[in-house]
């Protein structure tokens, strides 16, 4: 079922009011950046796709009764506030896109291991940003998607034919650095964990997984993707010319049989050199 489209994807930026009691951690790549890719899966959660995190951001009004002191009802709002966002926290990765086969919680319907790993995940969720005001604290929660640590990890690796070695492909000797994908054809594409490219045929050949890099391959614009250095230096660009349940993305047989019969190209592929360039009609950015 899909939940979201691609209307619901919008820029943010990290614009929080500091003031004395701010203590936000700003190291990269916990903040949103302008050029990031932000998806609002609820009314506290987002998914960064391109600094590769997860996260829940919880209000909470700073609660004054005449018996208790102004520090004890900040710490009374501080706990309130981290607890909500753990709730949310959980909630929103129950819902996290992974691939074409469905969200993380219909993986872990399928997965005893996800299941196990699921009752304590919190135990891997971090505290990106506590601010207290004068009325009221704010607490973000995150958990990272990607890299050795991100929750990309702890799932089962996508089992696709292996196409480079059962076709007769030419060589093909161009040197590349990357991918850089369109998916502006591609009306009803949504960002996920370990999307893959497929043939017209309906056939996945590809997947690209990012267990190597902690930053994500999504991005609203192709300068921004080269800014980021996802790509490298000379990508191989493409368009999509469709999606596939959502998650996948549909390519020329011709751009295929270029990128499989590249051996070095195929390479930078599987090892998550990507970018990915989620943009068209359906987006708003702010």
């Amino acid at each position: 079922m899909k939940l979201f489209t691609l209307s619901a994807l919008f820029f943010i930026s990290a614009v929080d009011p500091a003031g004395p009691f701010t203590a936000a951690l700003h190291a990269a790549p916990a903040v949103d950046r302008p050029f990031h890719l932000i998806e609002r899966l609820s009314e506290n959660t987002y998914i960064n796709w391109t600094g590769g995190w997860i996260y829940a951001k919880v209000t909470v009004p700073v609660r004054r009764a005449e018996s208790i002191s102004l520090t004890e009802a900040r710490l009374r709002a501080v706990r309130e506030a981290k607890e909500r966002a753990r709730t949310e926290l959980s909630r929103g990765v129950l819902l996290l896109p992974v691939d074409s086969r469905g969200s993380y919680g219909e993986h872990m319907r399928e997965n005893s291991r996800l299941r196990q790993d699921f009752e304590s995940i919190d135990r891997y969720y971090r505290l990106l940003e506590h601010t207290t005001g004068e009325g009221s604290v704010t607490i973000r929660m995150g958990l990272p998607l990607f890299g050795s640590t991100g929750l990309l990890r702890r799932i089962p690796a996508s089992v696709l034919p292996e196409f480079d070695q059962a076709l007769k492909l030419p060589v093909n000797h161009e040197k590349f650095t990357g991918l850089i994908v369109y998916t502006e054809l591609a009306a009803s594409y949504r960002p996920s964990l370990r999307p893959a490219l497929a043939l017209k045929t309906g056939e996945r050949f590809l997947s690209i997984d990012n267990t190597r890099d902690s930053r994500g391959f999504y991005f609203m614009e192709e300068e921004s993707a080269r800014n980021f250095g996802r790509a490298g230096d000379r990508p191989f660009v493409l368009y999509a010319t469709a999606e596939l349940n959502g998650t996948d993305l549909i390519i020329d047989t011709d751009d295929a049989q270029r990128i499989l019969g590249n051996a070095g190209l195929l390479r930078s592929v599987r090892e998550g050199r990507v970018a990915i360039i989620v943009s068209g009609p359906g987006m708003t950015g702010r």
